[in-house]
């Protein structure tokens, strides 16, 4: 990275992606060479606790709302290896939300103690849901969203499946047991 051409709006740019790739540096991605970029860029006086809270921690009323009751709703499957929760299209519709609003759910599932996975299911088109998939450590989610139809990498994957609320988490749960039981 050649400093001179990084001026403090670039540096501002930058410096998000990185934390959001990180996971404000907590992801196994994240190296020394990751933190020495990332102070360089502090260098150029950006408001790094400002780009954490409005990017990381600042929640519409309507995130929020989501967040507990897919919390609400959260159990603990596969034998504790994984949290499963969900998002309606009922659920949307009743707090005038869109699928952006659910964001944060999956991340904050991943977050549950105990389990290495977490599975969140949520409206896509008609007849369809998606299915947003993440792990903590060596566990491959991108295998199983693959298998699925979709894809990503080992700790954040994804897909799109056709179905019913239960028919998609048979499935996906289905993927994950046969997945698990190859480990």
């Amino acid at each position: 990275m050649d400093p001179a051409r990084i001026d403090r709006d670039i540096a501002v740019c930058l410096y998000t992606g990185i934390i959001h790739d990180s996971g404000l540096f907590q992801y196994s991605s994240t190296s020394p060479d990751t933190m020495r970029i990332a102070a360089k860029l502090m260098e150029k006086d950006i408001p790094f606790p400002e780009i954490v809270q409005l990017t990381f921690t600042n929640r519409t009323l309507t995130e929020q709302k989501l967040l507990g009751f897919v919390l609400q709703h959260a159990e603990i499957v596969l034998d504790g290896k994984a949290v499963f929760s969900y998002a309606t299209r009922e659920l949307l519709e009743e707090y005038g939300a869109d699928k952006k609003d659910l964001d944060i759910c999956v991340a904050q599932l991943r977050m549950t103690q105990g389990p290495e996975c977490a599975i969140f299911l949520y409206p896509a088109e008609e007849g369809t849901y998606k299915a947003s998939l993440r792990s903590k450590t060596s566990f491959d989610v991108s295998a199983i969203a693959v298998e699925l139809g979709g894809g990503g990498h080992i700790h954040a994957a994804g897909c799109t499946l056709k179905g019913t609320l239960p028919d998609v988490r048979e499935k996906v749960l289905s993927a994950f047991e046969k997945a698990l039981a190859d480990t």
